[in-house]
Parts: structure tokens; C-alpha cells; sequence
């Protein structure tokens, strides 16, 4: 199984680095024209399912792929981003008495979610076809995604990819063998926006997330 993840696209908070969390905030201009980029990159994949976090950011982005696909998208809250609680709408770094779910919940939540989905999409599959997945999510659960893959107890995944920032719509492909085994082949792949024709799109795309950088942090 092919698993694509790809975080959302850019949105006014991340140009302002406030913490977004999960906050239901709005691609902005560059952001709605980096999902159209992404969608056209992942067009030709022949995907046969489709999974977005519930939030406004990741779900536009998805729709925008979606575009070039035939397929019915499920929505989650278990995909969202971390939850920052009071620190949320306010520059990293802030100090707040209510600091929203701890590192350990989110690490919980997130390999929940790939516990849960993840048999039932391989199951989906057979010798002849493998499931292609779009999943589109957010910086840090896709990061706290990755890093529990490669270094929990019990699982078998490799990667010779170099793990550190996502750009908005950076995509990270992960081939599944197993719940518990496979290849992270790319991850926060942004060769679409560095590669595209519109000067905007290759100069303005950011190169930091303060809602990862808050997780790196363990802010």
C-alpha cells in the first residue's frame, strides 16, 4: 500500500507564525494556489481512497486534489494537528497555563490513528492492486507520524529520506507492508512548488512551521 500525506496548504497564521493547533483557520491566497500545484502533481495517482483531518486548512487542500480523482473524501478529527490549547492564536513561545495535549497524548492519538485505519486500508487490497491512500493532514502529527514509525518498539520501517521540516502541501509517500513494517520513501517532498513555473510559488513558499517548531520544542 502507497500512502500519500500531504500537509495543507499555507494559511495567514503560518506567514504570521501563530500557533494554529486546531484552530479552524483558512488557506490564504498562496495557500489555495499551493493545493491547486499539489493537486496537479498528484493527479496521475491512482488513488483508491481519501482521508483529511476536519479542519478547513487540510480539507480545502484535499479538495483541491480531489479534483482530478473520483473519490469521496472522509473527514476526521483524528487527523488534526496538535492541540495547543490556551497558546493557540498566539505567538510560539507564549506562555499559558493550559498547554493542550502533552507530547505523549499526541504520540498516542496519532499511532491510534494508524492502529486503527491502517489493517483495514491494507485489507482493501489484493495481489493484483495495491491501495494508493491520500491522507492530508498537518505539520507536527504528520512529523510525530513519521518519527513513531521509525523508532517505536515493535516496528520495522526504514527510510533513507532526511527527516525535518514539511513545506505547506510537502508530501510524504510511505509504502506499507505491514502495520508495522514498510519504506518511508519522501518525506515533506515540496519538488511541485520548487519546480513550478510561477516565481511566487518557488520564492514565497515558507520554510518553517511554528506549530512543528512547538512540538520539536516541547513547547
Amino acid at each position: 500500500m502507497i500512502l500519500k500525506i500531504v500537509r495543507h496548504g499555507e494559511t495567514d497564521a503560518n506567514r504570521q507564525k501563530i500557533l494554529q493547533g486546531q484552530l479552524d483557520t483558512q488557506l490564504n491566497a498562496l495557500g489555495r494556489h499551493q493545493a491547486e500545484v499539489v493537486g496537479i502533481a498528484l493527479r496521475s495517482v491512482p488513488f483508491t481512497h481519501a482521508l483529511s483531518s476536519d479542519l478547513a486548512r487540510a480539507r480545502d487542500t484535499a479538495t483541491a486534489i480531489l479534483q482530478y480523482h473520483q473519490l469521496s473524501l472522509t473527514l476526521t478529527q483524528i487527523l488534526r494537528e496538535k492541540s495547543f490549547g490556551d497558546a493557540e492564536g498566539l505567538p510560539l513561545g507564549t506562555r499559558v497555563r493550559n498547554g493542550g495535549e502533552t507530547r505523549a497524548q499526541f504520540r498516542k492519538r496519532v499511532m491510534g490513528w494508524w492502529k486503527e485505519n491502517v489493517p483495514s486500508l491494507l485489507a482493501d487490497g489484493s495481489a493484483e492492486e495495491s491501495p494508493y491512500v491520500l491522507v492530508v493532514s498537518h505539520g507536527a502529527f504528520i512529523r510525530t507520524l513519521v518519527d513513531s514509525l521509525l523508532s517505536e518498539s515493535g516496528y520495522s520501517f526504514q527510510t533513507s529520506a532526511s527527516i525535518g521540516r514539511i513545506p505547506n502541501t510537502g508530501i510524504t509517500t510511505i509504502d506499507v507492508d505491514a502495520v508495522d513494517q514498510g519504506v518511508i520513501l519522501s518525506y515533506g517532498d515540496d519538488s511541485h512548488l520548487k519546480n513550478a513555473e510561477d516565481e511566487t510559488l518557488r520564492q514565497e513558499t515558507l520554510q518553517e512551521n511554528v506549530d512543528e517548531l512547538a512540538l520539536v520544542d516541547n513547547v
